[in-house]
């Protein structure tokens, strides 16, 4: 006897179903079982550190740990994506300190990790964050990193060799850490794809070394766009390789020891928009290459022994120029009367470089003005009646 066919549609979709569920069953098992190792690699994470402030207390046994403060986990695979641990800057009683567990290792879809502004005063640098071939982000940033100085340079507990392991990161900040070198690495540096790379505020007190991972080979870094290196003491000319770093939006080299001439081929930067050289040993002139770069938002040259005219060429281009900073330097304007400059400023810092004798009449014509600092520049005029 022949099932009809309504039975047979019937039974059809009991079969789907039950398979259905069975499969979500198993996949709510397999995500069951993947939160109870996430959930334990997490604790004993914990564990190492020291919590005064008790703010990791969602942190426990009972609790799903997507849940957990901090705690971020993928919206499709449920497993632990980010971990932001960074402490407030108006809360540094919360700050953490301890060890950092290797058992991080275990988070295989961990993509972004911030420890930022914790207290991990004696804590090297762990070596096995250079396994960790999923990470994206990484912000260590005012961790206090000490003990550093006595790393062995062949191991790879050495930042940079650690760092070089890691191709997939895209931003990494070492900002007031207590670095104090830039010894490249045994071998080639793989920092593949690195957009961000913050090493500002540290003890960087030397040369920048003419091979490995600095300087020369940060021109195969095409995907980087944001290069601080300020605040330090790094003694030596700015690398002409530096020009090679085509998506570079901001080159932040203020408050060092650079000595030598600003490289012609910076002007090759066409994405960059700011350019901070300030508060150095630079020599030289304004190369006029700069006045090509259209997209300069922040110029700043001040604080060097630069000379020379700037001349309305050097300019010309820069029609998004916000701010420009030449104060305390030896360079002087050298414009036409009528000029009529393509920019808006809103920050023009002058003061000791050459503008004068005649009052600067461009000036009436930057309607976006926030600050304006212009003495010691040279100017015998009286300020006209529209300043």
């Amino acid at each position: 006897m022949e099932t009809p066919y309504a039975t047979q549609v019937l039974l059809l979709i009991v079969s789907l179903i039950t398979i259905l569920h069975f499969s979500a069953c198993k996949a709510a098992g397999l995500n069951m079982t993947f939160n109870e190792k996430e959930r334990n690699v997490l604790l004993s994470f914990k564990h190492g550190l020291s919590d005064p402030s008790n703010r990791l207390s969602t942190w426990s046994d009972e609790e799903d740990c997507c849940r957990w403060q901090g705690v971020r986990c993928d919206n499709v695979t449920g497993r632990v994506a980010e971990i932001n641990l960074s402490t407030p800057l108006d809360s540094p009683y919360m700050e953490l300190s301890g060890e950092i567990s290797p058992s991080l290792l275990e988070l295989k879809y961990l993509i972004r990790l911030d420890l930022s502004l914790n207290y991990f005063v004696h804590t090297q640098i762990p070596s096995f964050l250079g396994s960790m071939k999923g990470l994206r982000y990484l912000d260590l940033s005012l961790s206090e990193y000490l003990d550093l100085s006595g790393v062995d340079l062949h191991k790879e507990a050495y930042w940079l060799q650690v760092f070089s392991t890691v191709p997939s990161i895209s931003e990494l900040y070492l900002e007031n850490c207590q670095i104090n070198n830039l010894t490249p690495p045994k071998g080639k540096a793989n920092f593949t794809y690195l957009k961000v790379l913050d090493i500002s505020n540290n003890n960087l007190n030397q040369e920048i070394p003419s091979c490995g991972a600095h300087p020369d080979s940060l021109g195969h870094l095409k995907h980087l766009e944001v290069l601080d290196l300020s605040n330090n003491t790094i003694t030596s000319p700015i690398p002409s390789s530096f020009a090679n770093l085509s998506s570079l939006r901001t080159l932040n080299l203020g408050h060092n020891q650079l000595n030598g001439t600003i490289p012609k081929s910076l002007g090759f930067l066409i994405n960059l928009q700011v350019l901070n050289l300030g508060s150095n040993s630079l020599i030289g002139g304004m190369p006029e290459s700069l006045g090509v770069l259209s997209n300069l938002v922040t110029l700043d040259l001040s604080s060097n022994m630069l000379k020379g005219p700037i001349k309305e060429s050097n300019l010309i281009k820069l029609s998004k120029l916000k701010e420009l900073r030449l104060s305390s330097t030896n360079l002087f304007l050298r414009v036409n009367s009528s000029w009529v400059p393509r920019f808006q400023l809103e920050y023009i810092l002058l003061s000791s470089c050459g503008i004068g004798p005649k009052f600067p009449a461009w000036l009436k014509m930057q309607s976006s003005l926030k600050a304006l600092t212009m003495f010691t520049t040279g100017i015998s005029d009286m300020a006209p009646s529209w300043f």
